[in-house]
């Protein structure tokens, strides 16, 4: 065994064990080893790597032994371990709040107006405002009102003096549901800043004075020197907002580096997501280091494999994530349930031809190739997928000599004279094709249809589409594209939504079922899912309900419906419905 032991903590040698501490060395390394560390006895015996995340664990086993460190390095060592011992804390504020409601009442008491919020929303307020708090993630499943929590976290903070400004990055549409939302809630209070536009609008905007500045996420890249200037503030400090925190969820992406530059200059942060790992597991990791730094996930691998990675990112975020997540069916108690009905629709003689020949091609040409030739072409085959996706809804988007009404068209037709001609409802249509919406709009005009897709970029024009379906009786359908509608957006007033195909991204999709499924919604909801039998089609349907399923076990989520004799019986009676509509009886 070495006379003396190096140890070196985060690329820093912090200590050396002498000679006659050498023999407590077998006492250390079990200490070590248990914490995860790398073992005394391995490549290098003469040295120890301590991991920083480990530091907390292996700090009291250090402790016992009376090195004598230099003056930076032990200096460095506090401040850690005192970061360390906030996080810890901060972790445990929230988790009081979340179970003792009359403590986190008493913490915004003459502080945030009374009624303002429901109780869950106390407790995310208290929390995300608590001086030890400074980076929180708030995971509420989506129609909890986060964006109220958000600016309500806001005036907590400036009322405790803890920040002077707030810095909000969010989806482009949502922007001035932001600036709406603020002055709505605390009218006249605080000025707002949109950071939008051209170069020079946007730097007017981060010049000019003002108490919010809210911006997109391509923002962060392109004004990330200016933006940096509002966090670093002589008095006071900024908060940091990221809202709809999936965006973020890739940690190589450039927006992704960015805001994570940001948050260095910010005094606290908070995270708003409903969908936080909408594709896998491991897209949560990011958005906790946004919040936090780094702690949480500090030295932790993520498997590849993904049934393992949500058991490793579960148990993590269990242990050492602060965050709050709270789900409908808890907080909204009243709130009317949904059920889901997975249509099958057999394709047209002619659907069914384009389908089958290009199908074959596809295949053919899939099975001839090889890891090489599949990764030199893999963008290509994904686009062919695309297409044979997009015959199943819309044919005539591949084939311009496609001139047969295609199958789900044809069953739409029976459905909305059904719920709309003979029950009066109103129904929100979701399609992921841009032509599709434009044939939808002309072939269903007698139902004053109003849309929201990429082709709607005015912000007054998609605000007026809303206005009209939630308060317009004549408005009867609204006809969107989940990747441009599926967030931040309120469409209770209809209690039927169809899915005629579905969106790429699976956040998409899990945005859009809570458009209509929110509070304020008096009855229970149905959502009709089209899907062309025998396609790919129905694998794709599975792979978003299996992600579905890994982010409610990753979050700790209950199983959102009982089956019950009154839920079974609805489903049963819609269910029965939709038949009797597909085959006109």
């Amino acid at each position: 065994m070495a006379a003396a032991v190096q140890v070196v903590l985060n690329g820093r040698t912090t200590a050396v064990l002498t000679a006659e501490r050498v023999r407590q060395l077998a006492e250390l390394e079990v200490a070590l080893i248990a914490a995860g560390c790398t073992p005394i006895a391995g490549h290098n015996p003469s040295r120890l790597t301590v991991p920083l995340a480990q530091l907390s664990v292996v700090m009291p086993s250090l402790e016992a032994w009376a090195w004598t460190m230099d003056p930076e390095t032990s200096s460095a060592m506090d401040k850690q371990r005192q970061v360390l011992e906030q996080h810890r804390l901060a972790k445990a504020r929230v988790g009081w709040f979340d179970s003792d409601l009359v403590s986190a009442q008493e913490a915004l008491e003459k502080i945030v107006p009374p009624g303002l919020l429901d109780p869950h929303q106390v407790v995310a307020v208290a929390a995300a405002s608590d001086p030890i708090v400074s980076g929180l993630c708030l995971f509420d499943e989506q129609g909890l009102g986060k964006t109220l929590e958000g600016i309500a976290a806001f005036h907590a903070m400036r009322q405790r003096g803890l920040v002077r400004r707030a810095l909000i990055f969010a989806p482009k549409n949502m922007l001035t549901e932001w600036e709406r939302d603020i002055q709505r809630f605390f009218p006249g209070q605080y000025r707002v800043n949109l950071v939008s536009g051209t170069p020079k609008q946007r730097r007017a905007a981060i010049q000019a004075d003002a108490d919010l500045y809210v911006a997109n996420f391509e923002t962060a890249i392109t004004e990330e020197a200016a933006l940096r200037s509002l966090l670093k503030m002589r008095v006071g400090g900024g908060l940091l907002v990221v809202d709809e925190s999936f965006h973020v969820k890739n940690p190589e992406a450039i927006r992704t580096g960015a805001i994570r530059r940001l948050r260095e200059n910010a005094r606290r942060c908070l995270v708003l997501c409903g969908t936080p790992a909408p594709n896998a597991p491991g897209d949560i990791v990011e958005q906790f280091n946004i919040a936090d730094g780094g702690i949480t996930f500090a030295g932790v691998k993520v498997p590849d494999d993904l049934e393992q990675a949500k058991e490793v990112i579960a148990a993590t975020i269990e242990a050492r994530g602060v965050y709050l997540r709270r789900l409908k069916i808890d907080v909204l108690p009243d709130l009317p349930g949904k059920t889901f009905h997975r249509t099958l629709v057999p394709l047209t003689p002619s659907q069914q031809s384009l389908y089958v020949s290009m199908l074959r091609e596809y295949v053919t040409d899939l099975e001839h190739a090889d890891a090489e030739s599949f990764s030199k072409d893999r963008i290509s085959f994904l686009a062919r997928r695309a297409r044979l996706l997009r015959i199943c809804t819309d044919p005539s988007g591949v084939s311009d000599g496609f001139a047969e009404v295609p199958a789900k068209r044809q069953i739409l037709d029976s459905l909305l004279v059904d719920l709309i001609e003979q029950k009066t409802e109103k129904v929100v249509l979701w399609t992921s094709y841009t032509r599709a919406i434009d044939d939808l709009m002309d072939r269903y005009a007698k139902y004053n249809p109003v849309r929201i897709d990429g082709a709607v970029s005015d912000i007054g024009v998609r605000r007026e589409a809303i206005t009209r379906f939630q308060g317009d009786d004549t408005t009867k359908l609204f006809i969107g594209n989940p990747a441009a509608a599926g967030a931040g957006i309120t469409l209770h007033r209809a209690k039927v939504a169809i899915y005629e195909s579905l969106p790429i991204q699976a956040a998409a999709y899990f945005q859009s079922l809570d458009r209509i499924h929110r509070r304020g919604q008096q009855h229970p909801v149905d959502y009709i899912i089209l899907l062309a039998a025998g396609t790919l089609e129905i694998g794709e349907y599975e792979r978003l309900v299996n992600k579905a399923r890994r982010s409610r076990e990753l979050l700790g989520d209950r199983d959102p419906e009982d089956l019950t004799l009154d839920t079974l019986l609805n489903e049963a009676h819609f269910g029965l419905k939709v038949v009797e509509v597909m085959d006109g009886s």
